[in-house]
């Protein structure tokens, strides 16, 4: 039998939970088998680690121990002080000897460990004899004239320790030269070791890896284009985020650091400062593990998912079936029918002939009664009318329940306002038998006869219990009159007594002693907080809404305000708009893009949401002008960076430029970082290495002197460490670079 719409979204609905619960369920299959990948992958790399790490720890320390051998050798020291040439050759041989005691002491371990002094005729000594240091630095060492110099202009001017790497053709790194000027040598005493790469580490050359010597700059395994950026990112990240100070950085248990695409695993060698840093790739699902873990499972739960979603949704249409076949079986075959349609068409019939029979049961006097108390309690002259003829007046007491709903487009249908007038009118028969009477769209009196305003107010609150909760309702109770042509003046009472409403709660049954115990015929709005919040709302900041707040919770919390005085406030807060305008000297329509409805407003004063919207204007404007000043912020940023691009060469500071824009240095340093993401000494420094990079690849030979004062800097040494920091090479590297790329064009 063919089956209906109700069917067909059985069938959805059941298929695409199935088919949710099949991809989750092989998202959770393809996540655990990457895991489980993932941690074979890595159990992997620490093992590679760990071995190159008890290497590299065993060869630094070796390495370190035989320069402190050297170091405290009293024959080194006599060298260094001989007065007679004689002591003086005398010694060197024998520092010679101690070089090759050492050398073969430590022979598993390559590296070739050398002795001099600055002055320029005092030779090398090494393991394999003595030399010029310029043959040395030429035939025993791959350092280029240009690093040497470097290197011993930088111990000139420095005691201590000093890394200087050297790399291959390839970019790899060959050998990372230290060199020692102790600080308590009297004879300017330079040591020089060479270790080789794989002194350092057993990995293939092409593992990246960084070293990060204590109290020297990182040493990069490669040099070259490709890697040359990532290795200097993944050296900032450690350094920013202080992860090569962390405790933990030498547990090789630790969690690998993810930078971009790559994982790094940081690492300090146990008996020095020294920390390695090695890169490898992120591991990800090859085509066939995708293929395995992810695709044949989905290809397998799909079928089974639609299976099951047939079957449930079949099991679950055959109740519906069963009634349809017995209200309507010319209908239950048909494909394009609608179940729940002919449902609800069979239920309104019943409710239409439900309504029919209670319009009947209406009768004429019922109808007329209505009319009567409606009349009564609008103020018509009902003794004139024949049609009240049959109804009498008593001057027994009455008391008027003024109802007033409030209207909500969010409410449904069993909420809305016929629907709880009506279910009012109800409730109002059945506990007291009152009278009813529709006044408005949204206002409802229920008329009570009674001597005591207690049982009223309890009546009251028994109806407003009744009422839908998510309805909004208010209630004035009347004094309590005696005569029926009193209910007019009692309707009067009741309405004034609703004009306080916004003073109480939504549930708060209102009385006339309420409201005479709560009038205040003043406001609270000084003059210094009136210029305090135009003040606020000229400058675009979100305190006017904080001083907004504060006043309608002095004038609505702490007093009682009459409606002629809650008019005069609202009139006057408007008022306090237009004075924002004027500060900011423009128009609603030149800041906002539109007009304000003032009119409206200062008809609506007394509407309930008036605050509401008060708040909603001042908070648009407020934005408006914020939105205003952050179009001059970037125009400063603007003016800020055409002054770096013109005065980079010279010696500027930040308290220049600030001078420059009148404006102050704290200000014109936030708003630079705040609106370029940096700090101004970041970005210039930055800006000057693009320029000396653009410098030397016009004029390789260029000295770094003349070079560094181009750009702006004072000392040369500065140059070079800032030159090293943002390109990963010296400039003596680079400009080699561009030589040889000349040379090749």
């Amino acid at each position: 039998m063919a089956k209906g719409k109700y069917h067909r979204q059985l069938s959805h609905i059941f298929g695409g939970i199935c088919l949710i619960f099949s991809i989750v369920l092989v998202a959770f299959i393809g996540m655990r088998s990457q895991t489980r990948l993932k941690n074979k992958y890595d159990t992997t790399i620490r093992q590679s680690i760990s071995s190159d790490r008890i290497v590299a720890d065993t060869a630094i320390t070796t390495i370190r121990s035989a320069v402190s051998t050297l170091v405290h050798t009293r024959d080194l020291q006599l060298w260094s002080n001989a007065s007679s040439r004689s002591d003086y050759y005398y010694y060197a041989s024998m520092i010679w000897r101690h070089l090759q005691d050492v050398t073969a002491q430590f022979s598993t371990i390559p590296f070739f460990p050398a002795v001099t002094r600055l002055e320029d005729e005092v030779f090398v000594i090494s393991s394999a004899g003595s030399s010029s240091k310029a043959e040395y630095f030429r035939t025993e060492t791959d350092l280029t004239e240009e690093a040497a110099a470097q290197i011993l202009a930088f111990l000139a001017e420095n005691t201590g320790e000093y890394f200087f790497p050297t790399y291959g053709e390839d970019g790899c790194l060959t050998s990372l030269y230290y060199f020692l000027r102790p600080a308590f040598h009297t004879g300017d005493t330079i040591y020089m070791t060479e270790i080789p790469r794989t002194t350092l580490t057993q990995s293939s050359g092409s593992l990246p890896f960084i070293l990060f010597p204590d109290g020297g700059e990182p040493v990069y395994s490669h040099n070259n284009g490709e890697l040359s950026p990532l290795l200097s990112q993944i050296s900032e990240t450690l350094r920013t985020d202080s992860l090569l100070y962390a405790s933990d950085s030498s547990d090789n248990g630790s969690a690998p650091i993810h930078v971009g695409s790559h994982d790094v695993y940081l690492t300090k060698l146990s008996n020095c400062g020294w920390s390695i840093a090695y890169v490898y790739d992120t591991l990800r699902m090859s085509p066939i593990q995708l293929l395995l873990y992810v695709l044949l499972p989905f290809l397998i739960l799909v079928p089974s998912a639609i299976w099951i979603s047939r079957y449930l949704s079949r099991r679950m249409y055959t109740p519906i079936q069963e009634v349809l076949k017995e209200v309507s079986p010319e209908l239950s075959g048909r494909p394009d029918m609608d179940e729940f349609a002919m449902i609800r068409q069979n239920a309104m019939t019943a409710k239409k002939l439900t309504e029919e029979l209670h319009t009947v049961m209406q009768n004429n006097e019922s109808l007329i009664s209505q009319r009567f108390f409606r009349d009564l309690v609008l103020g018509l002259d009902v003794k004139m009318s024949p049609l009240y003829a049959s109804l009498s007046l008593d001057d027994k007491p009455w008391c008027v329940l003024l109802f007033e709903f409030q209207e909500n487009d969010g409410l449904s249908p069993e909420q809305d306002l016929f629907f709880s007038k009506n279910l009012l009118s109800a409730l109002a028969r059945e506990q007291g038998d009152c009278p009813t009477v529709t006044v408005s769209h949204t206002t409802c009196a229920v008329l009570l006869q009674t001597d005591n305003q207690e049982q009223a107010k309890a009546l009251a609150l028994s109806l407003t219990n009744s009422l839908p909760v998510e309805q909004t309702v208010r209630i004035a109770v009347s004094t309590i009159r005696s005569g029926m042509t009193e209910l007019h003046h009692c309707y009067q009472e009741a309405s004034r007594i609703l004009e306080y409403r916004y003073l109480f709660g939504a549930g708060e049954i209102l009385t006339a002693d309420q409201i005479s115990n709560r009038e205040s015929c003043s406001y609270y709005y000084p003059m210094i907080a009136e210029n305090r919040l135009v003040q606020a709302i000229a400058e675009g900041k979100d305190q006017a809404l904080k001083l907004f707040d504060n006043l309608i919770q002095e004038n609505f919390l702490h007093r009682s305000l009459t409606p002629e005085t809650l008019k005069g406030f609202i009139y006057i807060l408007f008022g306090t708009v237009n004075r924002a305008f004027q500060e900011l000297k423009t128009t609603p329509e030149e800041l906002l893009g539109h007009t304000i409805d003032y009119e409206y407003f200062y008809t609506h004063w007394n509407h309930p949401n008036i605050i509401t919207n008060v708040r909603n204007l001042l908070q648009e404007i407020v934005t408006a002008v914020s939105q205003l000043n952050s179009s001059a912020d970037n125009q400063i940023l603007t003016r800020m960076q055409n002054y770096i691009y013109q005065n980079y060469a010279s010696d500027i500071m930040l308290n220049d430029m600030a001078d420059e824009l009148g404006i102050s240095a704290k200000y014109c340093s936030n708003l630079f970082k705040k609106l370029s993401d940096e700090n101004f000494k970041n970005f210039l420094n930055h800006y000057r290495i693009e320029q000396a990079r653009k410098f030397l690849d016009q004029e390789p030979d260029l000295k770094i002197v003349v070079l560094s004062e181009k750009v702006g800097f004072n000392s040369s040494n500065t140059f070079i460490r800032v030159f090293s920091k943002y390109t990963g090479m010296t400039p003596g590297a680079y400009a080699a670079q561009a030589r040889k790329g000349k040379e090749t064009l």
